[in-house]
């Protein structure tokens, strides 16, 4: 075969080619709609559309490229080529036919439909009177509702008024609440495991500034686990030696739990 002739053949199957390749473009509609289905988030778009047909067509690049490779390397005909193209081509069209007709349809998002909120646990802020003196024993500060089937039961025997944090395994902050020396309350809880934090002192002053410059800030050595119906006693003793003092950044820190 003179050089004429190669070039013919040449041009003949890259004509070949050129032909399948816009068929298989033409026929690409139902594999344009799949991926546009799996892209679009809502109703489609003329960007969702373009993404799609960009990589419908870079993936049918791939596939005839690959196949005429392979085919050629075989040396297999030019009219074999191009029928067992047509054949997979038809194939890939009808499977992807059938893929879009059993796929359900991109949603359509209503324009000005508001996005769904959700509701934040109940929380109870209380301001207690506190016209004789320190709060009253008992007093709560802060509540945040909840599976409150547990109990604690805290024996203040130190010489020094406590108000106490209660906060959960990530640093939640469940219940504040205010206990006098020498008292001793029941506070309903919810169950699960707990951690105490406090700040101890004379005179209180506000939920801010707690006993003011003679405030001193601590933790409680042990967490607490709360049961249904099973009441917890925490029993404090002059000095408290059940817990330990902390910094104040480390007192207000709820980003951090000290138990986990």
């Amino acid at each position: 075969m003179d050089d004429k002739e190669k070039q013919k053949k040449r041009i003949r199957n890259r004509i070949l080619f050129l032909v399948l390749a816009g068929a298989l473009t033409a026929a690409a509609r139902p594999g344009i709609h799949f991926f546009e289905a799996l892209i679009a988030d809502g109703e489609p778009t003329a960007t969702t559309s373009a993404a799609a047909a960009i990589l419908c067509g870079l993936i049918a690049i791939v596939l005839l490229t690959t196949i005429a490779g392979i085919l050629s390397l075989a040396r297999w005909p030019v009219a074999g080529t191009a029928i067992l193209i047509f054949l997979i081509t038809t194939a890939c069209g009808v499977t992807l036919y059938k893929s879009v007709q059993n796929m359900p349809p991109p949603a359509v998002t209503t324009p000005g439909t508001p996005r769904p909120t959700v509701t934040p646990p109940q929380v109870e802020i209380i301001t207690m009177e506190r016209e004789n003196g320190n709060p009253e024993t008992g007093s709560v500060f802060y509540r945040r509702y909840g599976n409150e089937r547990g109990s604690l039961v805290v024996e203040n025997g130190s010489r020094s008024d406590i108000c106490f944090r209660m906060l959960d395994r990530h640093g939640l902050l469940v219940l504040i609440f205010y206990v006098r020396a020498g008292d001793s309350c029941t506070v309903p809880v919810p169950t699960g495991t707990y951690e105490f934090r406090c700040v101890t002192g004379g005179e209180w002053i506000d939920e801010e500034t707690y006993f003011g410059d003679k405030t001193h800030y601590r933790r409680v050595l042990e967490s607490y686990v709360f049961y249904d119906g099973q009441p917890e006693i925490m029993k404090l003793t002059e000095g408290l030696p059940e817990m330990k003092t902390i910094k104040k950044k480390d007192f207000e820190d709820t980003t951090v739990a000290f138990y986990s």
